[in-house]
């Protein structure tokens, strides 16, 4: 398996680099949930969006909706990447060399395995009020 760091080496410009924020979003009040990717370039323009109903809960929901957006990068054939998600604790899972024995250890796994493929990859926390695809998936 390759680390995602290793692949931090030699990191492209930022014009270079497509920025994918992922969001599982539950909404109480209807009891149903969301998931949502947003594909930006380094000037923050959309590239590409998509969104679903989702039933689960939310890590899992997180952790499937990652990799739901490292397929899809990969099928847009991007190369350089940075994924971002407000679930600090399924970044760590996925920075960290240690096996994920959770609930998301398969889904945490493929995701690891998927990103060999990249040239540069790197996976970060960003916080809700600064994910836009929180209020992507919100719109819906």
């Amino acid at each position: 398996m390759c680390s995602s760091e290793a692949n931090k080496k030699g990191a492209p410009g930022p014009s270079d680099l497509v920025y994918i924020n992922v969001d599982a979003v539950i909404f109480k009040s209807y009891s149903s949930s969301a998931i949502g990717v947003l594909f930006r370039n380094h000037m923050g323009t959309r590239l590409l969006a998509c969104r679903k109903s989702f039933c689960g809960i939310t890590e899992v929901a997180e952790a499937l909706t990652l990799r739901r957006a490292v397929v899809l990068t990969l099928d847009q054939d991007f190369h350089s990447v940075v994924l971002q998600s407000n679930c600090l604790a399924l970044i760590l899972k996925i920075n960290v060399h240690v096996r994920d024995r959770t609930t998301t250890c398969s889904i945490v796994a493929d995701i690891k395995s998927l990103a060999c493929n990249f040239a540069y990859v790197s996976f970060t926390h960003v916080g809700v009020p600064k994910s836009p695809a929180s209020k992507f998936v919100c719109a819906s």
